[in-house]
C-alpha cells in the first residue's frame, strides 16, 4: 500500500480526501461531494487542492486540509503553508497556485528581494533584519507577535519553514505559539487563527468592533450600484454600533456581508453557475506582511434585453443549464437558428452564438429570418376560376380564404388574399366592407383560412389553418366606387402567426421595385370564385393570365368596349393610376377569366423560380371574360413600408 501511495501520489490524494469527506460529511450534498460553508456543494476532489472551489473559500483553510493531514510527500508536489498540495513545478511561476499564495511567498522566490534589504549592521547569528531595517532578536521571529515595525517577521514568507513542538499550536501562516493558550479569547498569532471557531469547538463568536486587535481586518466596501449588501447576523432592527457601521470602517477577519441586487440586476456567478451573493474578510498573505481582504469583488451586473422572435428559435444557456431569453444574465450563451421555412436575410451576418456582456449588452446584435416566400409546392399550373382547373394542395400556399362571420355563428367565404407575412395577408379594401349597407365590417367578424382546398368552412383538412383577425389597415383616402376603387388594398393583421411549411408560405414582394414586367407575361392566381355555372367553385381554382400594364389596358378597352352606339360602357372608368390588369382576347364563354368571389386575390409573376405579388384583384366588368383590374402592389410599397406592421415584412 505505501508503494502505491509512492507510485500514484494524485490517487493516493484522492482516497485519503474521499475517505475523509466520507465520514465528515452530513450528506446534504450527497456522496463524493463537499459542502461549502456557505452550503455549495463541490467535488470532495476538489478540497485542499489549492484553489478556492468554494465561493466562500472553504474548501481551502488550514484546518480543512490539518483534518485530511495530506501529506504531499511525492517528489512532484508541493506543500502549501496552510496544508493543501499542489504541483511543485507551479513554485514560484509568478502565479497564486496556493490558495493563500505561499506558492510565490515561499523564501526561493525572494532571494533577491532578501539580498537588497539586508541591513549590514545586524547580526546575522542572533538578529533579524526587518524590511524596513530594523534589527530584532531572531528568537521572536515566528512567534506569534509582531516585534518588525512592519510585521515583517510574522510573513508566511518567513515562517514558510517553521516545525513547531507537540505542545505548540501553529498558526496558519506558520508560527508557533504556546498550544495552551488556544481559544482563549486572545489572539496570540498575529493572523488570529489561534482563536478560529473551526480550531474552537465550543467556541462562540461574539461580535467584533470596528477595529482589530492587531490592525488586521477589513474596510466596509461601498454600497455596490443597483444592488446592496447588510453584514450577516445583523437583523433590521439592529442598531449596534458594528450593524450601524459605514462603508470605510475597518471591520474583522471572518465578517461576512450578504449582497442584493435591484430587479433588472444579476449576482455574479461562480465557476459551477451558482450566485456569487456573499463575500468573507479573510487575511492575505504578502511579501509585507499580513491582510485583510475581501475574498470576493461583488457588483450588480445588468441584465441584457430579453430577446423574442417570431421567425427564430432562441436557445439560451447559463453554465450548461438552459434558461429563459427573456432573463439572460452576464455569461449567458444565446444560440439563435431560423425557425422552418425561413432563411437568413443577409447570410453573412449569421452566427453559431453569441453571449451576454458584463455591459448588460448582447455581443451581437440578432441577425433577421426572413419566410422563405414564393416556392410552389408543385411546379405545375393549370387553368382556373370559370372554366379553370382544380388546383393541388401547395401549388399556390400564400392564398387564403377570407371568410366572415354572418348570422348564427355561419361563416361566409366573401374574398381571398396573399400572405406576405407570418402575421399579415393582402387583400382588397372593398372585401372589408358590407355588400348590402357599406358599412365595414369589424376585424372580429372576419376569420382566415389557409392551406385549404375546399372552400367550406366546415370542411377539415391536414394542411389547413385558421386564424382570427385583430386589425384591419387600408388607406384612408380609399372611398369604393365613389373614387373608381381607387386605393383598394388593404392589410389584416392576424391575431397569431401562421406556421409556414410548404403548403402555407408567403409570397415574395419586389420591395425595391426593380422587377421589370412586359406584356404578355403570364401571371398566375388562384381563388374560389364563381365557376362556369356561376356558383361558387367548391374546390380551389388556378389559371394562368397574361399581364397588361395600365396603358396597354386602358387602350385595349377603349377599342373593345364600345356599345351599340358607339360609347364606352364604362369599365375604364375604373382603371385608375394604380391598376394593372390581366386577362386575354378571347371573349368566348369558355375563356378562363375572373369572376365574383376572386376579389382580393393575388396575381403573382414568376421570377427565379419563386412567385412575386404584383397586383390584388380589385374590378372586374359584369358578363365580360376579357380583362379584370387588379391593384398595383408596387404602387403601395412606400404605404407598406411606413406602416406600424414594417417590421413583419419580409
Amino acid at each position: 500500500m505505501i508503494g502505491i501511495r509512492w507510485i500514484f501520489p494524485s490517487t493516493w490524494l484522492l482516497l485519503q480526501i474521499i475517505l475523509v469527506q466520507s465520514q465528515d460529511t452530513s450528506g446534504t450534498c450527497g456522496e463524493f461531494k463537499f459542502q461549502c460553508d456557505s452550503g455549495h456543494c463541490v467535488s470532495s476532489s476538489v478540497q485542499c487542492d489549492g484553489a478556492r472551489d468554494c465561493a466562500d473559500g472553504s474548501d481551502e483553510t488550514a484546518h480543512l486540509c490539518r483534518i485530511l493531514d495530506l501529506q504531499c510527500s511525492a517528489p512532484s508536489l508541493f506543500k502549501c503553508a496552510y496544508g493543501a498540495c499542489v504541483d511543485k513545478d507551479k513554485l514560484c511561476n509568478g502565479i497564486r497556485d496556493c490558495a493563500d499564495n505561499s506558492d510565490e511567498l515561499h523564501p526561493d522566490c525572494f532571494k533577491d528581494f532578501r539580498s537588497v534589504n539586508t541591513n549590514l549592521r545586524c547580526d546575522p547569528l542572533y538578529n533579524f533584519t526587518c524590511h524596513s531595517g530594523e534589527c530584532v532578536d531572531s528568537v521572536t521571529v515566528c512567534d506569534g507577535q509582531a516585534d518588525c515595525p512592519d510585521a515583517s517577521d510574522e510573513t508566511l514568507t518567513e515562517c514558510f519553514n517553521m516545525t513547531c513542538q507537540p505542545n505548540s499550536f501553529q498558526c496558519e501562516y506558520g508560527a508557533c505559539v504556546d498550544g495552551d493558550t488556544v481559544c482563549n479569547g486572545v489572539e496570540e498569532c498575529i493572523d488570529g487563527s489561534d482563536e478560529l471557531p473551526v480550531y474552537c469547538s465550543d467556541y462562540k463568536s461574539p461580535r467584533r468592533g470596528s477595529t482589530v486587535g492587531n490592525g488586521i481586518g477589513c474596510k466596509l466596501p461601498e454600497q455596490p450600484k443597483n444592488g446592496s449588501y447588510k453584514i450577516a447576523g445583523c437583523e433590521p432592527t439592529d442598531d449596534s454600533e458594528f450593524c450601524e457601521s459605514k462603508p470605510g470602517t475597518m471591520i474583522s477577519l471572518d465578517t461576512q456581508l450578504i449582497y442584493e441586487c435591484s430587479q433588472g440586476y444579476n449576482l455574479p456567478v461562480s465557476p459551477d453557475g451558482s450566485p456569487v451573493s456573499d463575500t468573507y474578510c479573510m487575511e492575505d498573505y504578502t511579501p509585507d506582511g499580513f491582510q485583510g481582504g475581501w475574498n470576493n469583488n461583488i457588483t450588480c451586473q445588468k441584465n441584457c434585453p430579453p430577446v423574442f422572435s417570431e421567425t427564430m428559435d432562441l436557445e439560451c444557456d447559463f453554465y450548461g443549464n438552459k434558461v429563459p431569453c427573456e432573463k439572460a444574465r452576464q455569461g449567458t450563451i444565446l444560440k439563435p437558428r431560423c425557425k422552418p421555412f425561413y432563411q437568413p436575410q443577409e447570410p453573412v451576418t449569421v452566427y453559431n452564438h453569441t453571449i451576454c456582456l458584463d455591459t448588460g449588452k448582447w455581443r451581437d446584435p440578432l441577425y433577421k429570418c426572413v419566410p422563405v416566400c414564393g416556392i410552389a409546392g408543385n411546379s405545375m399550373f393549370v387553368h382556373y376560376i370559370a372554366n379553370g382547373e382544380t388546383a393541388r394542395i401547395g401549388d399556390h400556399p400564400w392564398a387564403i380564404s377570407l371568410y366572415r362571420k354572418e348570422k348564427e355563428n355561419n361563416y361566409k367565404a366573401v374574398c381571398g388574399g396573399t400572405i406576405i407575412s407570418y402575421n399579415l395577408v393582402l387583400s382588397a379594401a372593398h372585401c372589408l366592407f358590407d355588400d348590402e349597407t357599406g358599412e365595414l365590417v369589424p376585424a372580429s367578424r372576419f376569420e382566415v383560412a389557409m392551406g385549404k382546398l375546399n372552400i367550406s368552412w366546415d370542411s377539415q383538412e391536414p394542411t389547413q389553418q385558421k386564424i382570427g383577425v385583430k386589425e384591419l389597415v387600408w388607406p384612408t383616402s380609399y372611398k369604393g366606387a365613389d373614387r373608381k376603387y381607387e386605393r383598394d388594398i388593404a392589410v389584416l393583421v392576424l391575431v397569431r402567426s401562421i406556421k409556414f411549411s410548404s403548403f402555407t408560405m408567403p409570397a415574395c414582394i419586389d420591395w425595391k421595385k426593380k422587377g421589370v414586367f412586359h406584356n404578355g407575361e403570364p401571371g398566375n392566381i388562384a381563388g374560389w370564385g364563381l365557376d362556369k355555372t356561376e356558383h361558387p367553385s367548391p374546390i380551389l381554382q388556378s389559371a394562368i393570365l397574361p399581364y397588361k400594364d395600365l396603358e396597354t389596358c386602358r387602350k385595349d378597352f377603349s377599342n373593345y368596349n364600345l356599345n351599340t352606339h358607339g360609347h364606352q360602357t364604362g369599365f375604364n372608368y375604373f382603371l385608375t393610376y394604380d391598376k394593372i390588369c390581366a386577362g386575354t382576347d378571347d371573349d368566348s364563354d369558355d375563356t378562363t377569366s375572373v369572376q365574383r368571389g376572386d376579389s382580393g386575390g393575388g396575381l403573382t409573376i414568376i421570377r427565379n423560380n419563386q412567385h412575386f405579388l404584383i397586383g390584388i384583384l380589385s374590378a372586374h366588368q359584369k358578363r365580360n371574360n376579357r380583362f379584370a383590374a387588379y391593384t398595383s402592389v408596387a404602387e403601395y410599397i412606400n404605404w407598406l413600408s411606413a406602416n406600424k406592421f414594417l417590421e413583419t415584412l419580409t
